[in-house]
């Protein structure tokens, strides 16, 4: 969570049945972000279907209060408007290659 995680009642009930029932696991230790403390959450490795695989600090989604009470209220929804947003984040990524914008690639 990359702002203050902040739920309402309706949604606190999902987020605390999740992590009672260990689909998510919490951490409350490291860096702040913005600012604030807030909890990271890892999803159980029981649920992965290869749980011989080793998380690295580059398999994380940075969701803000919105979108996570988004995953947790609607997830079917959730998932179309996380879909989009990558393809958007590529499009954006590939024209500033195309354009001669910032490669971190090339020397200098």
């Amino acid at each position: 969570i990359i702002d203050k995680l902040d739920l309402p009642h309706n949604a606190i009930k999902y987020y605390e049945g999740l992590v009672r029932w260990h689909v998510f696991l919490q951490d409350w230790r490291g860096k702040s972000v913005r600012g604030m403390i807030t909890p990271r959450l890892y999803l159980n490795r029981i649920l992965i279907p290869h749980s011989n695989l080793t998380f690295s600090s580059h398999d994380n989604l940075h969701l803000s209060n919105k979108e996570f009470l988004s995953l947790l209220t609607q997830p079917k929804l959730f998932v179309g408007y996380w879909k989009a947003k990558r393809k958007r984040r590529q499009r954006r990524n590939a024209t500033t290659s195309d354009k001669g914008g910032p490669n971190l690639w090339d020397e200098q």
